[in-house]
């Protein structure tokens, strides 16, 4: 009789371990092909600092090429704003595309605004240049990123605006 009931306690052992021995289930971040999902994030942290900033954002979101950061091209497209700046930092790429991310740090709030009246007529400037040249960019450039928070600024153009609009403001509130 104790063998039969060790042979049954065996038994549903046994079936009970195999039913557990199905599938994992994707992470929430990933996607069924195995990929990462960016489009919906949840920042755990806030980042303030432009470069850790845009290290973030150039990982999360989209791009064509890959970017690679480039802080004394950022400084010196933007030389005009280096009175009302306290950092800035700018991810580009060498391949003719549209797609970039720029983080400034302001001194103050206003200086911020500042900031972004001058990247929205960078995008209008960069809009009109490639319409002729590359007009495959200019939907990019139509919906590109230009946030302010406090004296944060954030520019980014990538293939999926909406997603990176998202992403940046997890991020940064």
């Amino acid at each position: 009789m104790k063998k039969i009931m060790t042979f049954a306690a065996l038994l549903l052992a046994a079936v009970l371990l195999a039913s557990c021995g199905g599938e994992n289930p994707s992470p929430a971040n990933q996607t069924s092909d195995g990929t990462k999902d960016t489009t919906a994030v949840t920042a755990s942290v806030v980042i303030r600092e432009p470069r850790a900033l845009a290290a973030e954002i150039n990982s999360r979101c989209k791009f064509g090429t890959p970017l690679e950061e480039n802080a004394d091209f950022t400084k010196n497209k933007f030389a005009d704003l280096a009175g009302i700046l306290n950092d800035c930092t700018g991810y580009v790429t060498s391949a003719t595309t549209a797609q970039e991310i720029f983080v400034f740090e302001a001194k103050t709030a206003d200086d911020a605004k500042a900031v972004a009246e001058r990247l929205e007529n960078y995008c209008e400037r960069q809009q009109t240049d490639f319409e002729d040249y590359m007009p495959s960019e200019v939907p990019y450039l139509e919906d590109a990123v230009i946030l302010a928070d406090g004296n944060l600024v954030v520019y980014v153009v990538c293939e999926d605006n909406a997603a990176a609009l998202e992403i940046v403001n997890g991020l940064i509130k």
